[in-house]
């Protein structure tokens, strides 16, 4: 798949989520309700399910930024592919943070750059599975997906 598709598969679901918002799908209680705000955990889940269903296969990656200021404490996580490609649709939500580069990339596709080297202490985990929904976070998340497809 070339990057250029990649990117408009990942666009589309990002519009795909700003339009379930818009018309009130996420409980506000639902930390995808603030999107792309304190929900790049969910999202990333929530894209990765997406992606492997279109046969592209990626891990999530979680980082964290420290610097001298206790409250510039900031974790991120984003997707994976292949190693190297880095897919990113929350990392606008750092665009008023002078210590992350004013980030206002709202869908980022592409190989490691400024913004996403600062995040360290990177673990990776798998996309969490809801896909045969058990539990009730298997569920919630089931039907956070299925709200967000009927947008693409």
């Amino acid at each position: 798949m070339t990057m250029s598709k990649l990117y408009n598969l990942v666009y589309s679901f990002r519009k795909a989520i700003e339009a379930a918002v818009i018309d009130g799908c996420f409980e506000r209680k639902n930390r995808m309700s603030g999107f792309p705000i304190g929900c790049c955990d969910d999202a990333c889940d929530l894209l990765g399910m997406y992606l492997h269903q279109k046969e592209i296969d990626t891990i999530k990656v979680i980082g964290t930024y420290r610097d001298l200021i206790p409250d510039h404490l900031q974790n991120h996580a984003w997707l994976l592919m292949g190693g190297e490609v880095i897919i990113d649709i929350t990392g606008d939500q750092f665009s008023n943070r002078k210590e992350l580069l004013f980030y206002s990339i709202p869908v980022y596709v592409g190989k490691e750059d400024e913004f996403h080297k600062m995040f360290k202490d990177r673990i990776r985990l798998e996309i969490f599975d809801f896909e045969r929904p058990e539990t009730f976070g298997q569920k919630l998340f089931m039907t956070m997906y299925k709200s967000i497809l009927e947008y693409l």
